[in-house]
């Protein structure tokens, strides 16, 4: 069984911290937008309500912690890091309209954390981003394309992109589940093609692919695809979409008593949040990630 502990939320933080320190010193006071003698004002969109919403809620509180440590300890040389949160229900034309907000009316310096590869295309095209030269910091999202520096200038990836895991995932299905029938479930936008596209290229060859629509996901949903993959003989399952998603899939695989074996993708795959939405410790403990 594969195990990682993910400590993104603690260092994608420590990381702003870290730019903005950069920012300070490069900076004089009121140079830029955001930025003042006493202030660095940063933005993201997140999904606090809705069928999103289960884990990527508790983002940006997690950012205010770690930013209210630094503030109470000085600050970043003397800046406090303010971060301005705005509720996008993981909807792109939400999130169009809130970082028009954030950046017109809450005039931020830097969006940090842009969550969701759909919302992020569809911010980046509508809004503007690269013409108007605002910074997006360390893109909650994988998606490769993200990457590409000619048409995302002022676009900075943290994550691994979603094509490389899907590699990796490939990779151990050859080794450890050889013959086996495969399923998997992915979310049919930017984020779920891309990987599905890198699995291609590996050779993996799935018996059973369920795509779904971002926001779709439920228990009534989650039931059509475990019927879908329990007729399709699936013996292997990857899910490759969000965590409540992912948690609709287990919950509903588990009532139905359908236990095959679970490879998680990174995005859906938080234990924590997994738990807090239902889904069983036993499933949890024999799913791979």
């Amino acid at each position: 069984m594969i195990r990682k502990t993910r400590i993104k939320r603690t260092w994608l933080a420590a990381a702003v911290i870290a730019s903005g320190s950069l920012l300070a010193t490069a900076l004089p006071a009121n140079a830029e937008t955001g930025v003042s003698a006493r202030e660095i004002k940063l933005g993201i969109t997140l999904p606090l309500t809705g069928a999103a919403s289960p884990g990527y809620n508790k983002i940006g509180n997690a950012m205010n912690a770690y930013f209210k440590y630094v503030n109470d300890n000085g600050g970043v040389y003397g800046r406090k890091v303010t971060l301005i949160q705005k509720n996008d229900e993981f909807s792109p034309q939400l999130a169009i309209a809130k970082t028009n907000e954030l950046i017109l009316r809450d005039k931020v310096f830097a969006l940090v954390g842009p969550l969701g590869t759909a919302n992020y295309t569809a911010v980046h095209k509508s809004v503007g981003l690269a013409k108007r030269r605002v910074p997006s910091l360390f893109l909650n999202t994988g998606f490769s394309g993200f990457s590409n520096k000619k048409s995302y200038p002022t676009s900075f990836m943290v994550l691994p992109s979603y094509a490389m895991e899907a590699k990796i995932i490939a990779q151990f299905l050859k080794e450890n589940h050889a013959g086996k029938k495969l399923g998997i479930v992915y979310q049919n936008d930017e984020f779920g093609i891309d990987g599905l596209g890198a699995f291609k290229a590996a050779g993996t060859k799935f018996d059973v692919t369920i795509p779904y629509t971002s926001g779709t996901q439920s228990a009534a949903t989650a039931q059509t695809w475990v019927s879908q993959l329990a007729a399709g003989g699936a013996e292997v399952v990857v899910m490759f979409g969000v965590t409540s998603a992912t948690g609709a899939l287990l919950g509903v695989s588990a009532a139905a008593m359908y236990a095959p074996q679970w490879i998680l993708g990174s995005v859906g795959s938080d234990p924590v949040t997994l738990r807090a939405i239902g889904v069983p410790v036993a499933v949890l403990n024999g799913a791979q990630t």
